[in-house]
């Protein structure tokens, strides 16, 4: 009952889920050797709610295997009976996904994690990442360090005692911020 499922019937080369194509081939030829006069099969597609008795009867199977309901195991084909092989892909997949769900855990957990929270809660961000790929390293600290306020202004510099003052040394008005750099100072 699936378009997608007779478009692969006729694929020969690897793909996933290939080894369910070979069993359909496989149970088409046992059906030719003990039907000598079946000389053809033809698979055609039923688009649904067309009233083909059917069809009807396959998209009720379907709905029950989509349920979890499943036949009975002696009266599947031998190939079914045991279960189903996992698709690499898939797993290889659903691997990746724990493993980013794991380490920003991990992250927002940490230390740090918390403390950058407060200045990006989005952290750690595949948008920023994207972005920043084809940028050199040094550009890329430079964001960061102005993003997380640890760039070297005197705001910071005072913070870890390596300033006298936090006082920007241009204007001599306000603290050197990252804000107060970038937009305020004349």
């Amino acid at each position: 009952d699936s378009k997608a499922a007779l478009q692969a019937s006729t694929i020969t080369r690897p793909h996933p889920g290939h080894y369910l194509t070979d069993l359909f081939h496989s149970s088409l030829l046992k059906a030719a050797t003990a039907h000598p006069a079946m000389d053809r099969v033809t698979l055609r597609w039923v688009p649904g709610h067309m009233n083909v008795h059917g069809n009807e009867l396959a998209d009720d199977e379907a709905k029950q295997a989509a349920r979890g309901a499943s036949s009975a195991t002696a009266t599947l084909p031998a190939g079914l009976r045991k279960s189903l092989s996992c698709s690499a892909t898939a797993a290889k997949r659903a691997h990746l996904a724990r493993l980013r769900r794991e380490a920003a855990e991990t992250w927002r957990a940490s230390k740090r994690g918390r403390r950058l929270a407060a200045i990006d809660p989005s952290l750690p961000s595949t948008k920023f990442l994207k972005r920043t790929e084809t940028l050199p390293r040094r550009h890329t600290a430079a964001l960061i360090q102005l993003r997380s306020g640890h760039a070297p202004l005197y705001k910071h510099l005072n913070r870890i005692q390596r300033a006298p003052t936090a006082r920007c040394p241009a204007c001599n008005v306000e603290h050197e911020t990252v804000r107060h750099f970038l937009l305020y100072c004349p």
